[in-house]
């Protein structure tokens, strides 16, 4: 039977009761009247004994768990340790499943293991980069358990990267930080659908305005030449294939022997940044220089058309094609018509792709379609029509002068 008592000094009496697991419990009633302390003691035995009677296993092994916690607690000795391996046995005592507590580094390292399974290597590679730089910006909080981390720290995260600069002591482009924020918002909205955390509290983060964002423009054909008199090797087949094939640096540098088709002077390619669970295979016809190119590196690799290349990594391929460049005197920046400022990089060579074949003509849902764009908005921002083929089309127009 339930009895009450005092201890020591202590104004309030304790409890001592038989628990439902057999065990002796002792707690505090936290009230000094005798007759009240004895009515709580009789009603938490009365619970015990409710637990004891239970006709479930499952029912028996949670009694036993509060219990032992109980005791932890009235003896000062409960730690989140122990509560969380108490929260765990129950959770796969219900569910037979381990309940999972991961803290911010450790859901984003496996988030990202995750997205890797189903997308190319280029991809991943650049996630996981931005992955480094959210853990950096979260500082302290990336070891935090991620269900207890709010919006504000995310927001402190976010103004640390605004802050950030590149090697070179420009500020980094709001358009680069903003893929960043995608993936956090990306990593924490699925952590949110799989139960992990009770609320979504990287929704609320926007992105940065882009308004430091470049153009970017093609090359033209004497800087094409300049170009591939500048560079050697592998580069130099590299851009011969870009030009002519209008793929993304990744897919150049990363192309496989297995998706060229010899016989059929074609690229079966799957393409580079594309849209979750899209895996979209372009079938691109080789010119005969591109063809050339591609076959001068037969038999040196099993897997890779441009090996040396393959196995370039982070912003390798970037410096390297800034030399070729540089080398080449062609400018990284340039100014249009209109005096709009803008940019060459290998990229530029994709835009140089879509431009050739838009002034030559081809209809628009072929050079999308080689190209690979999801949509008409995103073809036309690589779409750049010289100036002769304006013209041509502004005198194809019928004349309205009665002379």
């Amino acid at each position: 039977m339930a009895s009450i008592y005092k201890r020591g000094k202590c104004k309030n009496f304790y409890a001592a009761l038989s628990g439902a697991d057999g065990r002796r419990i002792y707690r505090s009633t936290k009230t000094p009247i005798k007759r009240e302390a004895q009515a709580i003691a009789v009603k938490w035995e009365l619970e015990q004994e409710k637990l004891r009677k239970s006709n479930t296993q499952p029912q028996r092994q949670v009694a036993e768990i509060v219990s032992r916690i109980a005791n932890n607690a009235e003896e000062g000795n409960l730690t989140e340790s122990i509560t969380r391996k108490a929260l765990t046995e129950i959770f796969y005592i219900f569910s037979n499943r381990e309940l999972k507590l991961y803290s911010v580094r450790e859901w984003m390292d496996e988030w990202s293991v995750m997205k890797a399974q189903n997308e190319p290597l280029s991809t991943s590679l650049n996630r996981n980069r931005s992955v480094a730089h959210i853990l950096d910006a979260l500082k302290k909080t990336a070891d935090k358990r991620i269900d207890l981390v709010t919006t504000e720290e995310l927001e402190i995260a976010k103004t640390w990267l605004a802050k950030q600069k590149t090697r070179s002591g420009s500020q980094v482009r709001k358009s680069t930080q903003n893929i960043k924020l995608s993936h956090l918002r990306a990593a924490f909205r699925e952590a949110f659908e799989r139960g992990h955390i009770p609320r979504n509290v990287a929704a609320p983060i926007k992105n940065f305005p882009e308004d430091d964002s470049e153009i970017v423009s093609g090359f033209t054909h004497v800087e094409l030449g300049k170009l591939c008199a500048a560079a050697s090797g592998e580069w130099r087949d590299a851009i011969i294939l870009a030009a002519h094939t209008g793929l993304r640096r990744e897919n150049i540098l990363r192309l496989k022997w297995a998706e060229v088709a010899h016989e059929q002077n074609e690229l079966h390619v799957q393409l580079v940044k594309q849209k979750a669970g899209s895996k979209k295979i372009a079938t691109i016809p080789l010119t005969s220089d591109a063809f050339n190119v591609v076959m001068r590196h037969q038999g040196q690799n099993p897997t890779y058309v441009f090996p040396e290349l393959s196995n370039l990594r982070h912003s390798a391929p970037n410096y390297q094609f800034d030399r070729i460049m540089k080398k080449a005197s062609v400018p990284k920046k340039t100014v249009i018509s209109g005096g709009i400022e803008v940019k060459r990089t290998f990229h530029s060579l994709r835009h140089t792709f879509t431009s050739l074949l838009a002034n030559q003509n081809v209809a628009a849902e072929v050079r999308q379609e080689l190209t690979g764009h999801a949509s008409d908005k995103a073809h036309q921002i690589y779409t750049h029509l010289d100036t002769q083929t304006l013209r041509d089309a502004i005198n194809s127009l019928p004349s309205l002068s009665s002379e």
